[in-house]
């Protein structure tokens, strides 16, 4: 526990530097807890109350949880039952805040996940729409096509016909003239 005690004393060095309120707390809560396990427990109290200053600048609920669970294990160790159990009702509400801010946040990413799932499976069904009404367009399209190419193709037949017909008309009129002159003569 002496090498743990300086890596956390080094660590504290470093966090008071750098201006990190936060590690600061979270390595008050390691040296105190690492205190208390050494059975240094009026030093452990102090780097507790020392930690809570700088939780309450950060407003970590999970450093103010471990801080609390840490202060009542040192407290029910010194033999102060009563002092313990006086903060077992914040200790509580905490846990219970962060369970809660958890299961928000659960059901925040669970509700991001099924309003993108949704928009997938509806880009998917729009795609598969935009697809089918493309085959449609595209085989109305030939059906047009098709059917200009028909009605083409019987216009030309239906003017050669007529042509035909006309053709035959004077010749047969011409072969009638003819015939009626050959007669006359």
């Amino acid at each position: 526990y002496d090498l743990a005690t300086e890596y956390f004393e080094q660590s504290l060095l470093i966090s008071e530097s750098l201006h990190d309120d936060w590690s600061l707390a979270n390595t008050l809560n390691n040296l105190s807890e690492t205190y208390l396990v050494i059975g240094q427990y009026a030093k452990a109290l102090i780097l507790l109350d020392e930690s809570q200053s700088f939780i309450k600048k950060t407003g970590g609920l999970a450093l103010e949880e471990e801080n609390l669970d840490i202060r009542m294990k040192t407290l029910a160790k010194m033999e102060k039952f009563e002092e313990a159990f006086s903060l077992q009702d914040r200790y509580m509400m905490i846990k219970d805040s962060i369970i809660n801010s958890e299961k928000i946040q659960n059901i925040a990413e669970l509700e991001a996940k099924y309003e993108s799932e949704k928009k997938e499976r509806e880009n998917k069904l729009l795609k598969t729409e935009m697809a089918a009404n493309k085959a449609i367009i595209e085989r109305q399209r030939i059906v047009f096509f098709a059917s200009a190419a028909v009605i083409l193709i019987l216009l030309i037949f239906m003017i050669t016909l007529i042509r035909y017909n006309r053709l035959r008309k004077r010749a047969g009129q011409l072969l009638r003239k003819q015939k009626n002159e050959i007669e006359k003569q």
